[in-house]
């Protein structure tokens, strides 16, 4: 897949997706060089592509694109290792070949953002939609909001 991005409609704080740092932010542009788009990913590290979007020279396909190939399907889902174990939550990528291709350790979407590894799973289900989590500000508590809500499922946002 070659990328959607245009070198020159970039502005600097753009959000950009890469297939193998997730969002990163579109920093600046180094003119002569093999890997001339610089961006930063979440943990302000410096992340560098070819106007291709490249991450290596020898790769064939782009790993840079305007917007998440995965954000469409990204949840958060039910997985187990086995028909035996119990369910724990993950955060959904993608699903290949009947398998749930999921961020390692995340149990969030906020989780997921500082994930860099994924992992597949056999075993998965959607998550019941009586366990979704629920954000509530301060004042939505106040005003009393999230009553009969099980606690571990309100997830407090400022």
């Amino acid at each position: 897949m070659k990328t959607d991005i245009i070198v020159s409609q970039l502005k600097k704080g753009d959000q950009l997706f890469s297939t193998r740092h997730g969002i990163v932010t579109f920093d600046h542009i180094r003119d002569l060089t093999p890997y001339s788009i610089i961006a930063l990913d979440s943990d302000k590290n410096q992340v560098n592509f070819t106007v291709d979007g490249l991450y290596y020279e020898s790769d064939n396909l782009s790993s840079l694109f305007k917007k998440s190939l995965l954000k469409e399907i990204e949840r958060v889902i039910l997985v187990r290792d086995s028909l035996t174990d119990r369910f724990k939550k993950r955060v959904l990528l993608t699903v290949k070949n009947s398998r749930a291709v999921c961020w390692f350790n995340s149990e969030t979407i906020e989780d997921s953002k500082k994930e860099t590894t994924t992992c597949s799973w056999k075993y998965w289900k959607e998550l019941d939609k009586s366990e979704k989590i629920v954000h509530l500000t301060f004042q939505d508590i106040s005003d009393g909001k999230g009553v009969g809500i099980d606690p571990k499922l309100i997830k407090i946002t400022l």
